[in-house]
């Protein structure tokens, strides 16, 4: 097809299988040149100057009758093809090894040679083939020239499509040129004309199509902002993304406002005489640049340079993208609303200590509620002089295997449950079934043992009618169920094996902004090793796979408790070790996979149940032992080791005082009557 052999010749080229090296004797040209205007009906003057408007020319098979080297040979084969782009000429016979004549002629030497150079006014407006590189190495030569006063039909666009005043229109100077912009070069369109005015005096020029989005620059043009003399020696200073933009602004009655001169993405204008100075000297800076990505990454750039506490991000009103087009669907008011609502553009998180100044003041006086930096109380006395739960914190608890983690975080949750009035809890239990989660509650909000009651290890038993004990059980756990629903949430449905970080995030946020449900005040993690780790090849293979996501897991987490003001208990485990099997316990460290388990927690608490010799071996007791290792709110406690006695029949824990427990006998008769 005609489009497949244009497309081979250009694809050869790029390739670089035909060269510059090619000879093109002129006599060769002349042949090509002739062909070309027998077969077009026009002359390869004119031919040049309409490709240089963007006709490019593409001349293949039946449109040449044939080759003028070889004639097609005997059999009159018509291979021969013609590619003419905005610079070239591109020839090729396709006769393999018969003829294959092929060069590459620059129209700009052919016709400088002939004395026929194309004049700048003859070159086309891009928009045709806006990425031809010929067309906009033109275009740059135009010159800064005297704007036309603008057209009626200019001025409609401006003042009614744009809705901008006319007299800004005038005090702005925006003029106008007529530029070819059709591929035949029939007719002239009209542009409009943005002078870059600096201390009066127009020292460059910027175009624009009415038609389509088109623009481009004076070649000479300075890399200033529109509207450059409008900021001079101003305390309060607009910045916009275009001239239209800037206009707008003026139409709403604000006249300190500027453009940047190459979009968002580029703040080269700043290196423009004293431009940085003159921001430096303003006292506070409304950045209005496009309301989307590349026009939130220029303001946070631009607040970066100029500090963050003199700049005001303006977000416009509906969605709408910017001040020009706020103009038009609100009006001036639309304008003055959205710069009168700006906000400080301060990345979240940072904050100066005089904005901080009221919410101290209420922690000095008292007048804050202490559940905010205190915490709330666990319902151990002995527990509360070293740890209480705090709003936005986080606490990793760790210990042996089988110390009892899970058995009394979930008795702490229920404390907390059972005496604060509200408090709602969100459970990830990984290592447990939802119908053991269930009756592990049940049993510690009725403080009764009932899961061995009801089951029997005779598989012959024939099923008996409900006793008398176990009907008031069955009734009490209904009662129990109705207050655990309104206080506690399962996160996970039975074990699954594949729940990411992610999902297990989202679950999170849907029950914190569960606001009819009460939010959410905490979320147990237990433990942290079943969600499931990206690929470790997401992490260059080096082995850091583990540690990065641990780490990216616990800032995750602490910023969803900040976020929501809720607390988060997660599990871990220690890595196995000998140096704490043989008696002694680990340390936050000692955390298989981080050490960021220790640096990322706010309060760090590791289980241990106490041990005792019996016939000759170390036995762990009834007795629980917590240290508080970490406390980095030393409001909401401090380093050291209370004790809890584990009551089997009721499943809930008792503080106890310190004390010997090789003296204590009541605790080693427990471990006895236990382990037996």
């Amino acid at each position: 097809s005609r489009h497949a052999v244009g497309q081979d010749t250009e694809a050869r080229w790029s390739q670089g299988g035909l060269t510059d090296k090619v000879k093109v004797t002129k006599k060769e040209l002349d042949m090509v040149v002739e062909a070309v205007e027998r077969q077009t009906g026009t002359t390869f003057e004119t031919l040049a100057r309409t490709v240089g408007m963007g006709a490019d020319l593409a001349l293949h098979g039946e449109d040449l009758p044939w080759c003028p080297f070889c004639n097609g040979g005997d059999k009159k084969e018509r291979s021969f093809s013609v590619t003419v782009t905005t610079d070239t000429m591109l020839f090729n016979c396709f006769r393999a090894n018969k003829c294959n004549r092929s060069g590459k002629v620059s129209l700009l030497k052919h016709l400088r040679r002939n004395g026929q150079i194309a004049t700048p006014a003859e070159v086309r407006v891009p928009g045709a083939f806006p990425n031809s590189r010929r067309a906009q190495a033109e275009l740059k030569k135009f010159e800064i020239q005297p704007s036309l006063v603008i057209s009626a039909k200019v001025e409609e666009y401006l003042t009614e499509t744009r809705a901008i005043a006319l007299d800004v229109v005038t005090r702005n100077k925006i003029g106008m040129r007529r530029c070819w912009t059709d591929r035949t070069k029939t007719e002239q369109d009209s542009v409009i004309v943005f002078p870059t005015i600096v201390r009066g005096e127009v020292k460059g020029q910027k175009m624009r199509r009415l038609t389509e989005n088109v623009m481009w620059k004076t070649v000479n043009s300075v890399n200033a902002l529109f509207g450059f003399d409008n900021i001079v020696g101003q305390k309060e200073i607009i910045i916009v993304e275009g001239e239209i933009d800037a206009l707008s602004c003026e139409t709403a009655g604000f006249k300190n406002v500027a453009s940047v001169s190459s979009g968002a993405s580029n703040e080269s204008w700043l290196e423009f005489e004293n431009t940085r100075e003159i921001l430096m000297q303003a006292d506070r800076i409304y950045v209005a640049t496009n309301c989307d990505k590349a026009g939130d990454e220029s303001a946070g750039r631009i607040a970066v340079i100029f500090g963050y506490k003199k700049c005001f991000r303006v977000t416009w009103m509906d969605g709408c993208k910017d001040a020009n087009e706020v103009l038009v669907k609100h009006g001036a008011d639309g304008i003055r609303e959205g710069i009168g609502n700006a906000k400080n553009d301060r990345p979240s998180g940072m904050q100066d200590p005089a904005d901080a100044v009221d919410e101290a003041m209420t922690v000095l006086t008292g007048d804050m509620d202490p559940e905010r930096y205190k915490g709330i109380s666990t319902g151990w006395a002995n527990l509360d002089g070293f740890y209480r739960p705090v709003r936005g914190e986080l606490t990793v608890i760790t210990g042996t295997p089988g110390s009892g983690k899970t058995e009394w975080l979930v008795s702490l949750v229920m404390q907390l449950a059972r005496i604060h009035e509200g408090k709602r809890f969100l459970l990830f239990q990984f290592e447990a079934m939802n119908r053991t989660i269930v009756t592990q509650l049940i049993e510690k909000r009725t403080e009764k043992r009932i899961s061995h009651k009801f089951a029997s290890t005779d598989p012959t038993d024939v099923k008996e009618p409900p006793t008398q004990e176990q009907t008031s059980m069955t009734d009490d756990a209904r009662e129990a169920l109705e207050w655990l629903d309104k206080r506690f949430v399962i996160g996970v449905a039975n074990f699954d094996a594949d729940i990411t970080l992610e999902a297990v995030l989202e679950r999170m946020r849907l029950e914190a902004q569960a606001q009819e449900k009460g939010g959410l005040w905490g979320v147990v993690i237990d433990p942290y090793n079943y969600i499931a780790m990206p690929d470790k090849r997401m992490y260059s293979g080096r082995g850091i796979g583990e540690t990065f996501f641990i780490s990216t897991m616990l800032s995750q987490l602490k910023a969803f408790a900040l976020e929501y003001q809720c607390h988060v208990w997660i599990v871990a485990h220690p890595t196995k070790n000998t140096a704490w099997v043989d008696g002694k316990k680990p340390s936050l460290y000692d955390i298989a996979g981080s050490a960021h388990w220790f640096n990322k927690c706010d309060m760090g608490l590791i289980l241990e149940r106490a041990t005792v010799e019996l016939d000759g071996e170390l036995v762990p007791t009834c007795i629980l032992e917590v240290e508080v290792a970490k406390a980095r709110n030393r409001e909401a406690g401090q380093l050291g080791t209370v004790s809890f006695e584990y009551d089997f029949d009721p499943r809930s824990y008792h503080e106890v005082s310190d004390y010997d427990l090789e003296e204590e006998e009541e605790p080693m008769e427990k471990t006895r009557k236990r382990r037996s």
